[in-house]
């Protein structure tokens, strides 16, 4: 890998008129500059196509597209980028001004590094910081989480190796935008070594609108998700009809529920938040970010 690598940031964008500005902002002011923004309007029907439009940077590629959903889209950019490199963005998430260049580093330190994710200091819809995740940050681990516990890298945080998930076929697009990522991180288990950064590079904004805010709403998806990965890693063809029940029930959700389930998550981050204040207390600085990311994962067990 040469020493500044052409990097390629994908972002999809559908009617995120409310925070991509800022998002694009966050990409645009990187300290890291060899870079491509592959912006992809999937068929937006708010003001997003023309907020885009009101940047003048040639670093940005602009495609508009009829809606064609999250999966395909991302392969599309893929397709697109000429990057070694891929990075992610979503449209209501900032990136961390130095958050390219210290991913670069650390592909350019480890050879066999095929994807990469961070910590993420998570917001809310007004940008008010509620806390902060403390991800498995070793290959061994996150493999073994990924297989049977569930998803521990965040998606909007990665860089990957472009070639590597072009020759797996790029995102799932039958399984769209439930866990495309999470699949793909498991395909990308025999390929190298896959890392979370213990540093946040990332504010990860939290809606009652998101697919993330709407963690809280199903005790059995993740379970179904995991069968579903490891029935089909084991050479399966598992069938994705628990996705149509899931998609049902998600279109049954009132706003009073979405935002029921989106306050239950932000209460669970905000008492881990508490709870690990007081550990860091008794902690060397040192040792700090590095000790609760054990507490915490025993604490998941």
């Amino acid at each position: 890998m040469n020493s500044s690598p052409l990097v390629s940031i994908i972002l999809p964008l559908y009617n995120g008129e409310k925070y991509v500005r800022e998002t694009i902002e966050s990409i645009l002011l990187q300290s890291y500059t060899n870079f491509e923004f592959i912006i992809i309007n999937d068929g937006s029907t708010d003001n997003s196509l023309n907020i885009v439009k009101g940047f003048n940077d040639n670093r940005i590629v602009l495609i508009d597209q009829e809606n064609k959903g999250l999966a395909a889209t991302l392969n599309i950019g893929l397709n697109l980028a000429n990057g070694d490199l891929i990075a992610r963005i979503d449209s209501d998430d900032i990136a961390k001004r130095d958050r390219i260049q210290i991913q670069v580093n650390t592909f350019k330190k480890n050879p066999n590094l095929v994807l990469l994710g961070s910590a993420v200091n998570y917001i809310d819809e007004n940008g008010v910081y509620l806390g902060r995740s403390y991800p498995i940050t070793r290959t061994r681990s996150i493999k073994k989480h990924l297989l049977n516990n569930g998803n521990i890298i965040a998606h909007p945080s990665v860089m990957y190796i472009k070639d590597i998930v072009l020759k797996i076929g790029g995102y799932s697009e039958i399984i769209g935008k439930y866990f495309e990522d999470h699949f793909l991180w498991c395909q990308l288990l025999n390929y190298g070594d896959i890392e979370n950064l213990s540093e946040c590079l990332i504010d990860y904004r939290l809606t009652p609108q998101s697919i993330s805010g709407l963690e809280q709403a199903s005790t059995d998806f993740n379970e179904k998700i995991l069968s579903y990965i490891n029935s089909s890693l084991a050479g399966n063809k598992p069938n994705l009809k628990f996705l149509e029940k899931r998609s049902v029930f998600e279109k049954q959700l009132s706003e009073k529920d979405k935002l029921m389930f989106y306050k239950k998550r932000v209460n669970k981050i905000k008492k881990k938040e508490r709870l690990m204040n007081i550990f860091r207390l008794f902690l060397p600085s040192s040792i700090e970010v590095k000790a609760l990311i054990m507490i915490k994962n025993f604490m998941n067990r």
